[in-house]
């Protein structure tokens, strides 16, 4: 159910923004872009205490605000929810953070790669198994920006992410890597 709901989101804002015009010229322009991005997180590992146990595939969804820092080299901040289920238990993930990206294009300007990396602090809710935890979580990724003539500019992402400290008074919990793939529209 938690699924269908992300991807009407997803379509709805896919059909609520087809106003918006960039094509690749006017993305390398722009000094600051707006992304939204939705996909899936891969099954992977958490660590509880001494208990090593599976996750589920989960959906996230999230935004970013970059801003140029030099020609080639953007950096911005990041929200992201993610839904995280194991063992029939279910959380919320929200991340909000940094990320540092370079902007790798030829003179065609048609096509954007742009390798990066980020740092976020993650809580993530409780459930019946346990009280809620902190996190702080790396992260980092492939976009490729497929910009549109008289179009939106199209985001898709490969990542890998994962908590490399977290917990709460009671509990260490860590988790990852885990893998991401995302599709999404830059402003």
């Amino acid at each position: 159910m938690r699924l269908k709901r992300a991807m009407l989101i997803v379509c709805m804002m896919a059909l609520w923004f087809p106003a918006i015009s960039l094509s690749g010229a006017e993305v390398l322009e722009k000094t600051t872009t707006l992304g939204f991005k939705a996909g899936l997180y891969s099954p992977g590992t958490a660590y509880l205490n001494d208990f090593e146990g599976d996750t589920d595939m989960s959906y996230m969804i999230g935004g970013f605000l970059d801003y140029m820092l030099a020609e080639k080299i953007s950096g911005g901040a990041v929200l992201e929810l993610a839904n995280v289920s194991a063992y029939d238990e279910s959380s919320t993930l929200i991340q909000l953070g940094f990320s540092l990206k370079a902007w790798v294009y030829g003179e065609e300007e048609t096509f954007i790669f742009r390798p990066g990396f980020g740092l976020a602090y993650g809580s993530l809710g409780g459930n019946d198994a346990i009280d809620g935890t902190s996190h702080l979580i790396l992260n980092g990724y492939a976009e490729f920006l497929i910009p549109r003539e008289n179009s939106m500019t199209w985001l898709v992402e490969l990542g890998i992410t994962g908590s490399v400290n977290g917990g709460n008074d009671d509990v260490d919990l860590t988790y990852g890597p885990g893998f991401t793939i995302r599709g999404g529209l830059v402003f």
